[in-house]
């Protein structure tokens, strides 16, 4: 993990999520059943592993933010990462898929 950007890196998920601004700081148990879903997302992207396995990631996501999950997940920032995704989603499976 690079340290220096990881800050920046987790901010950039973040908000890419939908966290409002003022929201990021605030502690984790301060945030709504959702709002720690979406937190817990997070931290699975932000993590680097070989594997990602996702279980309806779109749950709990208004659409700017799965358009911009979609964007994330076919990144070159994944790009050494196999994805597993289960999601009723058919869209978003479409433009995430690959196979």
């Amino acid at each position: 993990m690079n340290a220096a950007q990881a800050e920046s890196k987790a901010r950039t998920v973040l908000l890419g999520l939908g966290f409002p601004i003022s929201t990021i700081d605030k502690p984790f148990t301060h945030l709504s059943g959702g709002w720690r879903t979406r937190c817990d997302l997070a931290c699975a992207l932000f993590q680097q592993t070989d594997i990602l396995l996702l279980d309806e990631p779109t749950n709990f996501l208004d659409l700017p933010s799965i358009i911009w999950l979609q964007n994330y997940l076919t990144s070159s920032e994944l790009e050494l990462t196999t994805l597993v995704i289960v999601s009723h989603d058919r869209d978003f499976c479409d433009t995430v898929a690959q196979e």
